[in-house]
C-alpha cells in the first residue's frame, strides 16, 4: 500500500508524541505502507520544524529534523514536485 501524508502529519506526528499522525508515523516506520514524497514535501517540513516558534517551543533541534527528512527521502518512493 502507498500512502501520500501531507506535511501536517508529518510535523504533527513529530511534535506529538500521541495521536492520529504519531500513529500514522508510527506505522509508516514500522514498514505497514510505502510513503509517496516529493522535495516540495520535505522543503515544508524542514520549514515549519526549525521556524524559531515550533523549535523552541517543542525543543526539536536541527539534527532530528536533518534526520527525519534524511529518513523521508531515503525510505519514500520519491516523485518529482507537482
Amino acid at each position: 500500500m502507498l500512502l501520500v501524508l501531507d506535511a501536517d502529519c508529518f510535523i504533527a506526528g513529530t511534535l506529538a508524541k500521541r495521536g492520529a499522525a504519531s500513529e500514522l508515523l508510527d506505522l509508516w516506520q514500522e514498514g505497514a505502507f510505502e510513503l509517496v514524497a516529493c522535495p516540495h514535501l520535505v522543503a515544508e517540513i524542514r520549514k515549519a520544524l526549525l521556524d524559531a516558534r515550533i523549535a523552541k517551543r517543542y525543543a526539536i533541534g536541527r539534527d532530528e529534523v536533518d534526520e527525519l527528512c534524511r529518513r523521508i527521502r531515503d525510505e519514500a518512493v520519491w516523485l518529482p514536485d507537482p
